[in-house]
């Protein structure tokens, strides 16, 4: 069942994206101080394994992919990943075989495997800075 049959809803999501990529690309965040700052970052001191991703995100809107990787190298798993997602859930109500990579991809195991690799993914990092 795709949460994407209201086209209103669709075509809403689209421009709030678009919104949120012009903003990215147009202010750095490591200028501009209207981002919102990571709680985890501010509380402990540690970063967690999205912190760099908006930094990263800028700096691959710019063609700058060598910088975005020392910002953060998960968003070149995790955003295809998600983008995926949002793809799939998209025609899950057209194609059956969208709907069974949707069910694999997002299957219980596999959200807990990636949940898995972030966390270790987030100590590694702050072991290894």
């Amino acid at each position: 069942m795709s949460i994407f049959k209201n086209k209103t809803l669709v075509f809403l999501l689209i421009i709030l994206g678009a919104i949120a990529i012009f903003i990215i690309w147009k202010f750095p965040p490591e200028e501009y101080k209207f981002y919102p700052k990571c709680f985890i970052y501010v509380l402990t001191g540690y970063q967690c394994s999205g912190c760099g991703n908006l930094r990263a995100s800028h700096a691959i809107l710019h063609g700058d992919f060598r910088t975005a990787w020392t910002y953060n190298p998960s968003i070149f798993f995790l955003a295809p990943y998600l983008l995926t997602g949002l793809v799939l859930q998209v025609f899950t109500s057209k194609s059956e075989k969208a709907y069974k990579i949707f069910s694999i991809l997002y299957h219980r195991y596999a959200l807990l495997s990636i949940l898995f690799l972030m966390i270790l993914f987030m100590i590694l990092r702050n072991i290894y800075i």
